[in-house]
């Protein structure tokens, strides 16, 4: 039986407390953040002599920090309130999840009692932090290719707070999940079973290049026998309206656009004649959605709008899901 993650908190950490000018220097990042992980430690930036190496925190401790650095700092910088109060909420036995410089996933179970007061002078690593914390070890994984399609989509959103607690429980699974392949099946707490996935969830199961591969794998089964060919240079994120292009000698392109959580303005490809095909797919449209869409759309022959359950299948054939953390329904 499952142990219950009700009262376990998950947190995605954002390891980066230096000025924005210097969050591009990758030598001077990643040598910090990699000094982090072998002192199996974490924590957050506004750093100033506020108070003593070790000092645990609470409720009281962050108002005193809050109101102390705004004098002291004296208009240089705001401190994120909100990330401090984060930080309160840390406990033992609770779970960080970072992404680092190197692109590297990094995993650890807190094994300090919450956070505490981690800075101290003339320290290449600790005078950075304020409130930090430690772990019991660092569960490293290199690639994408190795963590859930749903991490990785949620690192690969632009915007990262300092911390963020992560509330959903497929979520929280998932990250405990990444710990416990970490450790011997022996030590494991929860055994997290593998999340299924079906026609009706497998959009948000992929990260949107992944969806975009399966699409990718999708016209691939239909048009090889065409001669058609992927064109590695036209995958650009710039491009607005299209993902990739397939060529073949005289005829025209094909290309298509994905969505993973929007619509798809399809009434946008109707006079866009120059394509072969356009496929389009939205992770919004059920079956029943694509039906109707494409009696709007039937006289444009270019147009093709892919179906959930198409899709799916080919999700089932080309293998794209990892199965460490996944199974498809069957």
């Amino acid at each position: 039986m499952m142990k219950d993650i009700k009262n376990v908190n998950c947190w995605m950490v954002y390891l980066m407390p230096f000025d924005n000018s210097d969050r591009k220097d990758y030598e001077k990042v990643n040598k910090f953040q990699q000094d982090c992980i072998s002192e199996k430690i974490f924590g957050m930036g506004w750093s100033m002599n506020l108070f003593d190496y070790g000092t645990p925190i609470s409720g009281e401790k962050a108002e005193e920090y809050l109101k102390k650095y705004d004098a002291e700092a004296a208009g240089t910088g705001k401190v994120s309130s909100s990330a401090v109060k984060s930080y309160v909420k840390i406990k033992k036995g609770d779970y960080i999840i970072m992404r680092l410089k190197n692109s590297h996933y990094y995993v650890g179970k807190v094994s300090s009692d919450g956070a505490v007061y981690m800075y101290r002078e003339n320290d290449i690593v600790y005078s950075r932090f304020s409130w930090g914390g430690r772990v019991d070890k660092w569960i490293e994984y290199s690639n994408d290719c190795e963590v859930p399609s749903d991490i990785e989509g949620r690192f690969s959103q632009r915007q990262h707070a300092t911390i963020q607690r992560i509330a959903a429980d497929r979520m929280k699974m998932l990250v405990i999940s990444m710990y416990e392949n970490g450790e011997k099946e022996e030590d494991r707490i929860y055994n997290i079973p593998k999340i299924v996935v079906n026609k009706e969830n497998f959009v948000r199961s992929l990260s949107y290049k992944e969806l975009e591969d399966a699409v990718a794998f999708f016209i691939h089964e239909r048009h090889a026998g065409e001669g058609y060919r992927l064109l590695p240079s036209s995958c650009k994120n710039s491009r607005q309206k299209y993902e990739f292009t397939y060529v073949a000698g005289n005829r025209k392109p094909i290309t298509c656009q994905v969505k993973n959580q929007s619509e798809v303005e399809t009434e946008q490809y109707t006079e866009e004649n120059t394509y072969e095909y356009i496929y389009i797919f939205s992770g919004l449209w059920n079956d029943d959605r694509v039906e109707e869409l494409r009696k709007v759309y039937e006289e444009y022959k270019h147009i093709y709008i892919i179906s959930p359950s198409e899709l799916f299948q080919t999700l089932k054939d080309s293998n794209i899901i990892n199965s460490r953390y996944y199974e498809l329904e069957i």
